[in-house]
């Protein structure tokens, strides 16, 4: 099924993008896109998802508590406490209709609508975008942890605050989403970094700050976590865990940033000083993705935080196509990037457990 959500999006986008105006165009691919998204997350069952089954039985147990219990519960005892205003949410849902399916439903239109907005506003190639975010299954990982699809969908909107400097919008909406999710809390640091003009000195800060923790046997990342208030909302993402899961995606994200890195100013200079402000945070934001992926070897859950910022590297990608003038040449490597990525996510599966899809109204 993943495989036919796939294949009606990129043809969907091609039949589109072959009529009409560009703006037109970009839109209905953006809506068309959207949509693809939005069916395959809504409409799946509670087998559907790693953490699937348990997001049902915990909107029962919230359905089932009274307000007031679910604003005093223990958070030692029960999960409701630890993140108390989704459960506060998902309660008043189950007023308009007490399924689990209400909130796999909402939580699917927000993810759709969110990402699709600001692709249609700042991705120069909707469709290269959407199959990235696809094929490297961040989309994956929206579907299994519903409590950071709804942060995320939050945090994408604040791109355009960072870009308009509405510093106030952005600490409100960034707050909200750490509501939802504790990793949200750490996308703060995303108004200051996105103010480094010079992309130069956040590789070198990362790179010393990665090379420190592997010295140390990452005692700096252990010593955070000891904070009090840290401890307390980060334990689960601080916790050592090595793997070499995420190995497909830090190369596909590490191939995207040093090619675009090493022709940056190439591609910059096909833009006017405004979009390269934008390329500037997007570029930022990369470095702080990988960054995350790369501590994950070691700290496998802190791989979720750096999905905050990897917003970036699926607008930067279809910049880097801007390298070649030709405009055969450059559909020819897009139809090219597309197979490869499409290839790879078909032969190694959409992880997140979302390979064996049913339909709600299939189950009993």
């Amino acid at each position: 099924m993943y495989i036919l959500m796939l294949a009606l999006l990129i043809i969907g986008n091609i039949i589109i993008g072959a009529t009409g105006k560009l703006e037109k165009r970009k839109k209905k691919q953006c809506v068309w896109s959207g949509l693809q998204l939005f069916w395959f997350a809504a409409l799946h069952d509670e087998t559907v998802g790693i953490d699937t089954a348990t997001y049902y039985t915990l909107f029962r147990q919230d359905a089932s508590m009274s307000f007031n219990e679910l604003l005093t519960v223990s958070s030692s005892s029960y999960e409701q406490g630890r993140d108390r205003v989704f459960h506060i949410c998902m309660h008043f849902l189950s007023y308009i209709w007490n399924n689990p399916q209400i909130m796999i439903i909402l939580i699917s239109a927000m993810v759709a609508i969110c990402l699709s907005i600001v692709f249609y506003k700042y991705s120069d190639d909707v469709t290269l975008s959407f199959v990235l975010f696809i094929c490297i299954r961040e989309y994956s990982f929206t579907i299994a942890g519903l409590r950071q699809a709804i942060a995320m969908s939050a945090v994408w909107l604040t791109l355009s605050y960072i870009n308009k400097k509405e510093k106030i919008k952005f600490f409100i909406t960034t707050a909200i989403a750490g509501l939802f999710h504790a990793g949200a809390l750490l996308y703060l640091v995303g108004y200051p970094i996105a103010k480094i003009k010079k992309t130069h000195y956040l590789i070198i800060m990362a790179t010393v700050f990665l090379l420190v923790c592997v010295a140390t046997n990452f005692y700096p990342i252990l010593a955070f976590a000891n904070l009090p208030f840290i401890g307390a909302r980060f334990a689960s993402k601080l916790q050592s865990d090595p793997t070499s899961s995420g190995m497909g995606t830090v190369l596909v994200y590490l191939a995207i940033f040093i090619v675009f890195t090493l022709f940056n100013r190439s591609i910059r200079a096909r833009y006017e000083k405004s979009i390269q402000e934008e390329i500037t945070l997007e570029l930022n934001f990369s470095i702080i993705t990988i960054f995350f992926f790369l501590l994950g070897f070691e700290f496998a859950n802190i791989i979720r935080v750096g999905s905050f910022f990897s917003i970036g590297l699926f607008l930067l990608f279809p910049r880097i196509f801007l390298l070649f003038k030709d405009s055969k040449i450059r559909m020819i490597l897009k139809i090219l990037a597309v197979v490869l990525l499409a290839t790879q996510y078909i032969i190694l599966g959409p992880e997140a457990n979302i390979q064996d899809y049913t339909f709600f109204w299939q189950v009993g």
